[in-house]
């Protein structure tokens, strides 16, 4: 008996473990959530605020200013790319410079001949209509069930790993709360 109780503890403390194990990255960032909320979470209890509302409010006042930073990044992002797009033109590759390549392939730091590359005005005039019709040619059921297979295991790890970073931060806010609370 003395044996089997002392075995069942051996394994539960190694269960224990491994759930700690697993989880310690959104226990420190708990942890350090808390005692960055703490002094805020203090004053509001200074003013006999409720504690489960300081200890929210306390947390929302961490997160809103980097909610609004990340939205800043993604706006500026926007903008950047936008303008970037603006600049290269209606042209898919307008962003090529000519005169660049001509020059490098004119004074033979490659020994390429200068009508090997297309020109911008041509690369202007392909029409992809056409080449999307060849490529089709060649797709038959099985390479395009592949392909949406590939794409399908990618998307679902995105969506994995977004609602894993979610799930870290509930688990941190959540142990930061009830550590403030508490």
């Amino acid at each position: 008996v003395r044996v089997l109780s002392s075995l069942i503890g051996v394994v539960l403390l190694l269960t224990v473990g491994f759930m700690f194990y697993s989880f310690i990255g959104a226990i420190v960032l708990g942890i350090f959530i808390y005692y960055s909320t703490r002094p805020i979470y203090r004053k509001l209890i200074e003013y006999d605020i409720n504690r489960n509302i300081a200890a929210l409010v306390s947390q929302l006042v961490l997160i809103l200013p980097v909610l609004l930073l990340i939205a800043y990044t993604i706006r500026i992002l926007a903008i950047e790319v936008r303008e970037l797009a603006i600049q290269a033109g209606s042209s898919l590759f307008g962003f090529i410079d000519e005169e660049f390549f001509r020059d490098i392939l004119e004074r033979q730091y490659l020994f390429i001949p200068t009508d090997l590359f297309p020109t911008r005005s041509e690369l202007e005039q392909v029409d992809f209509s056409n080449i999307f019709n060849s490529i089709s040619q060649y797709l038959d059921a099985q390479t395009i069930q592949q392909l949406s297979q590939d794409v399908s295991e990618v998307l679902i790890q995105i969506a994995g790993s977004v609602s894993g970073i979610f799930f870290t931060l509930f688990i941190a806010f959540s142990l930061s709360f009830y550590l403030l609370r508490d």
